[in-house]
């Protein structure tokens, strides 16, 4: 053999791994790729579920959110409307008081009849609509209660259903 043919077997040698090296690169990239996808398919799996996650969590915060506001807004007006009838029990007693007083000044003929008859009918003319107005509102206090009994039970479903819903 002489050293053109030595050259030219070393170089036929040196191609040949070389080719089987790229097709075994191919290979591994194959796997890789494979690979690859499975992880970003379990990655983007997974941040679905962070994002349902965190989805849940803000739907429920802003359901407590709203659950506090309406049972603030309405011990609120249940206030109001406690004032204001013991307001108008106030009045009502200082009449019913002015009454009975006009009462006794007519027994004892201290003052014209027909000026105390006069005053005892506008007086009761007076506690008949403060009647009608503590009627009422007492009929929207307790309307008030029962909505904030059936607000507080309906967010308190709510707040139910949403724990049911949580992965454990």
């Amino acid at each position: 053999m002489n050293v053109n043919e030595d050259v030219k077997t070393q170089r036929s040698d040196q191609q040949l791994p070389s080719a089987s090296t790229e097709a075994s690169y191919d290979s591994c990239s194959l796997h890789r790729s494979g690979t690859n996808d499975m992880e970003n398919i379990s990655a983007t799996t997974e941040n679905k579920q962070q994002v349902k996650n965190v989805g849940e969590k803000e739907e429920k915060e802003q359901v407590i959110k709203d659950k506090d506001f309406i049972i603030e807004h309405l011990y609120e007006k249940r206030e109001r409307l406690s004032e204001w009838v013991g307001d108008l029990e106030g009045v009502l007693n200082k009449r019913e008081q002015d009454l009975r007083f006009a009462k006794e000044e007519l027994k004892n003929g201290k003052t014209s009849v027909s000026r105390l008859q006069n005053e005892v009918e506008k007086g009761q003319e007076k506690n008949s609509l403060l009647r009608s107005d503590l009627r009422g509102l007492r009929s929207e206090l307790q309307d008030a209660q029962a909505e904030r009994n059936t607000s507080e039970q309906q967010l308190n479903e709510k707040e139910v259903n949403f724990r049911v819903l949580q992965p454990n």
